[in-house]
């Protein structure tokens, strides 16, 4: 069965040569989802699709004061996750661009952020789905409605079709050819992920 989690993980897994688990990695993903289930249950939202991706995107792009529900009703308070502007195209440091990276140190880019959302959509059952622009990506939220919800998670916005295509990053030929903003499947994520393991290989040998 495909999954965003192991992909991602198995993509960055040999890059640390063995100093990643699974285990952790794992383990970081469940404590993030342990706060989005008691920010969604602290603020009595409904178990649909809509509610769940709302708050994996409050807890990715904002200020949180979740009260967790334990003996001591602790409050915690998780702050957004922030754009890294140093070598944010990994070319010093390859890990900059990994999903293990931003959840250790909450920084990262257009690459790891939207894989960790869709990782966290999938862990909670949610449907989202990502999207490619010119050198860049999004997530896509389809509404009850059939329109879709652009999220760019690098700035928190939420932007609508027209908004991109106004922008003029993406043509609107492009766009109707399916070229860009197309929503991907859960198999053309995971062989981009067999792509990103190729590239760090590239990265660490310095040959293809």
């Amino acid at each position: 069965k495909l999954s965003y989690k192991k992909a991602v993980f198995f993509s960055e897994f040999p890059f640390y040569e063995g100093s990643l688990t699974y285990q952790d990695f794992d383990q970081a993903i469940q404590n993030s989802l342990g706060l989005i289930k008691a920010k969604m249950k602290q603020d009595k939202l409904p178990n649909t699709d809509l509610a769940k991706n709302y708050t994996v995107y409050q807890f990715m792009s904002d200020t949180l004061r979740i009260k967790m529900n334990t003996p001591e009703k602790k409050t915690i308070t998780h702050y957004p996750m922030k754009y890294d502007f140093e070598d944010f195209w990994g070319e010093k440091d390859w890990t900059k661009g990994m999903v293990s990276k931003l959840l250790r140190v909450q920084t990262g880019q257009c690459h790891s952020m939207p894989l960790l959302y869709l990782i966290l959509s999938e862990s909670f059952v949610a449907i989202a789905d990502g999207a490619f622009s010119p050198v860049h990506s999004y997530i896509r939220i389809k509404f009850p409605s059939g329109t879709f919800q652009n999220i760019e998670l690098t700035n928190g916005y939420l932007t609508s079709d027209s908004y991109v295509i106004r922008s003029g990053v993406v043509k609107a030929e492009a766009w109707a050819n399916k070229v860009y903003m197309d929503t991907l499947s859960k198999r053309q994520v995971v062989a981009n992920s067999i792509l990103d393991l190729a590239k760090g290989y590239s990265n660490k040998y310095g040959f293809d």
